[in-house]
């Protein structure tokens, strides 16, 4: 069998190493020696392609902090992956500070709005009780 192979497929799955005990156990009862070695690197080959920019946006974006990719320590994935959560932090503060000047124009025309109701309730001295006003 070529260790290699079957530890570079895996990790272009994103497998983590647990899975060697499990081939270890497998290829031990057919009487099948694994060389870790050549697992091992052929695994971490293939995390750097599943651990790519891609892999770290996608983490970054559904606050992923304990994926495969950031505990193997994959460096692409790092770098992208810090890059991706600062993105990810000033979309999120660009939205609040988008909400807070919607917030404080509907609370303006809010006031406008109570105002002109009660110039109306001040000119009439009546109040439609069906519709109460909070103040």
């Amino acid at each position: 069998a070529d260790f290699y192979e079957i530890g570079m497929k895996d990790g272009k799955k994103g497998k983590d190493g647990s899975r060697l005990a499990d081939i270890t156990a497998t290829c031990g009862s057919h009487g099948v020696t694994v060389v870790e070695d050549k697992y091992t690197s052929g695994r971490k080959v293939g995390l750097t392609e599943f651990c790519d920019a891609s892999q770290a946006q996608k983490d970054a974006k559904k606050g992923v902090t304990d994926s495969i990719c950031a505990k193997e320590a994959v460096p692409p994935y790092q770098t992208a992956y810090s890059k991706a959560v600062i993105d990810e932090r000033e979309a999120k503060a660009k939205e609040i500070k988008e909400l807070q000047a919607r917030k404080g124009k509907l609370e303006k025309r809010e006031g406008e709005l109570q105002n002109q109701i009660n110039t109306y309730d001040s000119q009439t001295g009546a109040v439609n009780p069906s519709q109460p006003v909070q103040q």
